[in-house]
């Protein structure tokens, strides 16, 4: 964001900057978080009406968009904007369907929903780091490619490797966390963890 106000007003006070950057990382961060919950309450609702595997391929091909779009932007607002279309497409809720929709067994439910949170939580400290690492070197736009490819190459695995849905009939409820990641306020607590 720095750079953003920098390119905006190159004779800026260095005061300023930072108290814009601070104002709008919050806007931003608040928007997105705002339109993950609402994402996630919108699956709830409506996840076993579309096929899990469609559900899964439009929210990371929406995602793969929206980095490619953050990439180009130059301005705060434009951050605003794409970070609130990235919470809304948000594959988290969409993920857990294509999860569930696949289990044949309770004891399947919770691996699979224990192997994705451990991957989306280790790629995300990963990717922190890398971006600290890297950041210098190749700067907003390289790191948003580089994470445009990362959803693409998501896209394609989902699309092509991903298992068929278990047979119909009867599935197991979901029960304790599996149950729980589907209501609003499983999505409210994920934003609250996230800011501490």
């Amino acid at each position: 964001l720095e750079n953003f106000f920098a390119t905006a007003d190159p004779e800026a006070s260095r005061n300023s900057v930072d108290s814009e950057v601070a104002q709008w990382t919050g806007r931003i961060t608040a928007v997105q978080y705002v339109a993950i919950t609402l994402c996630n309450v919108f699956w709830a609702l409506y996840g076993d009406r579309i096929p899990s595997k469609a559900a899964l391929q439009c929210t990371v091909l929406a995602s793969t968009a929206c980095f490619a779009w953050s990439a180009f932007t130059t301005r705060p607002w434009q951050l605003l904007l794409v970070r609130a279309a990235a919470g809304l497409s948000s594959p988290l809720a969409s993920a857990s369907v294509h999860i569930l929709d696949r289990a044949r067994s309770r004891e399947e439910i919770i691996e699979g929903i224990a192997n994705f949170t451990f991957s989306a939580t280790f790629a995300y400290a990963v990717a922190n780091i890398l971006i600290g690492l890297t950041y210098s070197t190749i700067h907003w736009l390289g790191i948003n490619l580089i994470a445009t490819a990362g959803n693409a190459f998501a896209f394609f695995v989902v699309s092509h490797f991903s298992a068929p849905p278990t047979k119909p009939g009867p599935k197991p409820k979901p029960e304790g966390a599996s149950k729980a990641i589907f209501t609003p306020w499983f999505a409210l607590h994920a934003v609250r963890s996230t800011q501490r």
